[in-house]
């Protein structure tokens, strides 16, 4: 997935022998290697291997909002967005999403961990990331 001005290039690797990885490059030069997907947690078993994508799509948006105060009143924000379902493939299959956003001067990315898995407690969670590519 590209951002808006083609400048920022995210390739997101699903399930790639059963791990998940994504790589980030910016005017054709590799930033970020290849990362792969893992998450701990406390008293429940790690997501990381195992995994399936289950869904995937790239949207483009474009939205202009006002600012309240500032050097500006209309922000025009425009950007690409990958998301991607991915689960383990065995029990538990705690289903998760990662979701990529392109903007012409950086990316931005979000894991969510949606609600109540059975046998463990209720949490809900994002792990948010931007990266500037100027």
């Amino acid at each position: 997935m590209e951002e808006p001005a083609e400048n920022n290039l995210v390739t997101f690797l699903p399930a790639n022998k059963e791990e998940a990885a994504y790589l980030v490059a910016h005017d054709s030069k590799v930033v970020i290697d290849t990362s792969y997907l893992g998450f701990d947690f406390k008293g429940q078993p790690a997501i990381g291997t195992g995994l399936t994508a289950k869904s995937g799509q790239i949207n483009t948006f474009s939205e202009t909002w006002e600012m309240p105060w500032g050097e500006q009143s209309k922000v025009i924000n425009p950007y690409n967005q990958l998301e991607a379902g991915l689960t383990r493939k065995n029990a538990p299959q705690r289903p998760f999403s990662i979701t990529f956003r392109g903007y012409d001067k950086g990316l931005g990315f979000r894991c969510t961990f949606p609600g109540h898995y059975e046998g463990y407690p209720a949490f809900r969670a994002s792990i948010l990331g931007m990266i500037n590519c100027n």
